[in-house]
């Protein structure tokens, strides 16, 4: 092995060599290769630690590693990386200093130095990875036990990594492709008033780059007067000018600007009516996907009948285009009662249609000076945005002579992102008559703005989806989301961290504690157990308690062939099984999204009498939280969710696990109840009831609320998905939704009050709540009539 890597250029030297900061004999016998390296002590060290190290990085991350060696690239002979270990997606560097001042060299004040950051960002090049482990143990190891792990990113920025990406094009020429970018995909239309020929126009906004065409389906040529009885027949172009593909997917159609049905002028009103339904009409006709109309007043029944008949009759989309602010927000000549609110437009007329999901908005960019406030934002982001309207005058040229958007504009279009809206450029082009570069821009923010972490691709495809919670104690979970919740390795490491500090205080007096894990699963929570009794070289006697057959077949393996029999494994349920010794310390994840959901009180009521009087439950205690929330979208989608055997009041009554994105939390999450184990009361009652008053703090429509949970595992070792004290990173439950018959009108510091229960019989579970205020309701969910978990 050690003869292939001569004459190659080591990682270990890659920052040496591409700074040349060698004497010129040195740096030629780096690059040659020309004599092995000298035998240390230090490497002899490194040698007889490195086992340990790795084992150790495995139990406190979770991961499993692997020996290596030497790596080349075909396409980069040169170059070689020899590793110390490898991963799934990741590499591993080890280095084992001897003095405090070594220690120093590879880091300092938390910063791994440039030479050893450039080794393991060339090890993560040749591996074709995105992460390493930079471990380091302390001068004292073989006392302290203490080591630095250092998460590293691949960094394409460097300029030795720089150059060889551009030294990779020439594969990529040859048919290899480029890994793809995380990016945000921009879908981008061009608003043309009145183009001269449309097949043309469509053409050049297709070069331009442009996804489709936002147009006036009715030409001005073809002046109507339609309250004649002897009205034209002929009322535009052709349909034939472009195929039924082409109008289905390029052109969304632009309702006449003029048209005013609301108007005070009958004769005004009468007109506008006529077009505005032929308008409607002929998109319907060409089968258009979406029609844009502008709003040019606050009241607008008639318009909001016009529209709600059409929708009912199976119109397409209709987006409602507005300014993000009034103007008279910041006009000098009006008084306080004169402002409008942009959002009140669009809530009334949404209303008289109820809230039907095909009514969208297409809200225009605002001017710098009139830019809506960060709350503003937040109600706008809870409501249907379709697509985003940014006029050609908000463009401003950089130093490059390109042009480009407000820091400000780009805040508000990343805040939007996550929604998945369209954009549309209006307005005249400032380069001649292309667009390009408006469109480039826009698809450049997409990698720009885009905003990607280790959750990504986890949670891609669940926004705004609806899950129904599980119900773990008559169901069987299957194999697959056994294998989403052990992906989540943030909760198991604070587990782990849990059970490692509870070992740790338990009285010397006892020599090997028993450890149970009560609802194993698959074994994720009883490697985090063994994780810990190596961690502190503390024995442990370890039950794994599952009463799921087929997840048994899993732990059967495990004990067999990972665990060397040092787990006892129980096929019971845990409520009945009846053990031969108390624990010390009792483990479960019987967690929801709500905390006690998944009936997590009643598991551990019924598990803690074979928990020692002393002994330590994990988790220690669980709250649930609950926020009201406004989300026209999770109203709609729970609406249409009704299966056939169940009424319309079912769904509404039934809670759903969502992973929110098209949502506006009114106000911040509060406490509505809290469980705590062990619980040694005579008498255990695990119904609540629990009173939240919250206050609005601008004009909203609520439309139900948000539950989440914090559990204390142990101390001050805690998992939460409530938002102000979420534990980063985290993906193993999603907040649940409890809606509301039909959404409320809350104004501006109105109070709005919850009363909450949960409550259960002999054989289930449930939830159930009403309104105080802003108005009274009727209970939602009594008795358990639609929604509740079962017991047995």
């Amino acid at each position: 092995m050690s003869e292939i890597r001569y004459c190659r250029l080591a990682a270990s030297k890659i920052q040496e060599i591409s700074h040349c900061n060698t004497e010129n004999d040195v740096l030629v016998e780096q690059l040659i290769r020309t004599s092995k390296a000298k035998h240390t002590k230090a490497m002899d060290r490194r040698h007889r630690l490195e086992k340990f190290v790795l084992k150790s990085l495995e139990a406190k991350l979770l991961v499993s590693v692997k020996n290596c060696g030497l790596v080349l690239d075909l396409s980069f002979p040169v170059f070689g990386a020899f590793l110390d270990a490898i991963g799934a997606d990741f590499v591993v560097e080890v280095k084992c200093p001897i003095l405090i001042k070594t220690e120093l060299k590879y880091v300092k004040d938390g910063k791994i130095n440039n030479r050893y950051l450039a080794q393991i960002q060339l090890q993560m090049f040749m591996c074709k990875m995105e992460k390493g482990y930079f471990c380091m143990t302390k001068h004292d190891f073989e006392n302290t036990k203490n080591m630095e792990i250092i998460l590293v990113e691949y960094n394409a920025g460097l300029p030795w990594v720089c150059s060889l990406k551009l030294g990779r094009m020439s594969d990529f020429q040859q048919g290899e492709q480029p890994e793809q970018e995380k990016r945000k995909r921009m879908s981008c239309g061009l608003e043309v008033d009145c183009p001269g020929d449309i097949r043309q126009c469509l053409h050049q906004a297709s070069i331009d780059g442009f996804h489709f065409v936002v147009t006036h389906t009715v030409h001005p040529r073809f002046t109507r007067d339609l309250c004649n009885k002897k009205g034209p027949r002929l009322i535009s172009r052709t349909d034939r000018l472009l195929s039924s593909t082409d109008w289905n997917r390029l052109i969304v159609g632009k309702i006449t600007a003029d048209v005013d049905v609301d108007s005070e002028v009958w004769h005004y009103a009468s007109r506008s009516k006529a077009v505005l339904n032929q308008e409607l009409g002929f998109a319907g006709h060409l089968g258009l996907p979406a029609v844009m109309i502008k709003l040019n007043r606050g009241k607008n029944p008639v318009l909001a009948s016009i529209l709600y008949n059409k929708l009912c009759a199976g119109a397409t989309q209709v987006w409602v285009n507005l300014p993000m602010v009034h103007p008279s927000r910041y006009s000098s000549i009006c008084l306080d009662e004169e402002v409008e609110d942009m959002w009140e437009w669009w809530n009334d007329l949404r209303t008289y249609c109820f809230y039907d999901k095909r009514l969208g908005l297409a809200l225009d960019l605002p001017e710098l000076k009139y830019l809506p406030s960060l709350k503003e934002i937040e109600r706008w982001i809870g409501e249907p945005i379709k697509v985003l309207v940014i006029h050609t005058s908000l463009f401003i040229v950089n130093q490059h002579q390109q042009f480009v958007l407000a820091k400000a504009h780009q805040d508000i279009i990343q805040k939007f992102m996550n929604l998945d809206v369209q954009y549309v450029i209006r307005g005249p082009s400032q380069c001649g008559n292309s667009y390009n570069k408006y469109w480039a821009y826009i698809n450049f923010l997409g990698k720009k703005l885009f905003l990607s972490d280790a959750t990504t691709d986890y949670i891609q495809g669940c926004e705004d989806y609806l899950q129904n919670p599980l119900q773990p104690l008559t169901e069987n979970l299957e194999s697959m989301i056994y294998e989403v919740f052990e992906k989540d390795q943030i909760k198991y490491i604070e587990y782990q961290k849990a059970i490692q500090m509870a070992l740790n205080d338990l009285p010397n007096s006892i020599e090997v504690p028993v450890v149970m894990v009560v609802g194993a699963g698959r074994g994720p929570l009883v490697q985090a157990a063994l994780n810990a009794s190596y961690m502190l070289q503390k024995k442990i006697k370890l039950y794994a308690v599952e009463k799921n057959p087929y997840a048994i077949n899993t732990l059967e393996d495990r004990v067999l062939n990972e665990w060397n029999g040092q787990v006892i494994l129980v096929k019971e349920d845990m409520r009945y099984y009846k053990p031969e010794e108390q624990a010390d310390i009792l483990v479960s994840e019987l967690l929801g999204s709500f905390g006690d959901n998944e009936l997590s009180p009643e598991c551990l009521d019924g598990a803690q009498r074979f928990l020692k009087k002393k002994g330590i439950s994990i988790p220690s205690s669980y709250t649930s939280f609950l926020a009201p929330l406004q989300s026209t979208k999770i109203y709609n989608e729970i609406r249409n969710n009704r299966p056939h055997d169940k009424t319309i009041e079912n769904v509404y009554e039934t809670p759903y696990i969502v992973h929110l994105v098209n949502y506006y939390q009114i106000a911040p999450s509060q406490e509505i109840y809290k469980f705590t184990h062990p619980n040694w009361n005579e008498t255990i009652d695990n119904d609540r009831f629990g009173k939240l008053r919250f206050t609005s703090s601008q004009n909203c429509l609520l439309t139900g609320f948000i539950g989440y949970f914090e559990t204390v595992l142990y101390k001050n070792i805690m998992l939460s998905i409530n938002p102000q004290t979420y534990s980063e990173g985290m993906v193993s439950w999603f907040p649940i939704v409890f809606s509301l018959m039909e959404p409320v009108y809350v104004k501006e510091g109105e109070v709005i009050e919850l009363c909450f229960w949960r409550m259960h019989s002999e054989d289930k579970v449930w939830y159930q709540w009403c309104l105080e205020a802003p108005v009274r309701t009727s209970i939602v969910n009594p008795n358990g009539r639609s929604s509740f978990i079962k017991i047995h």
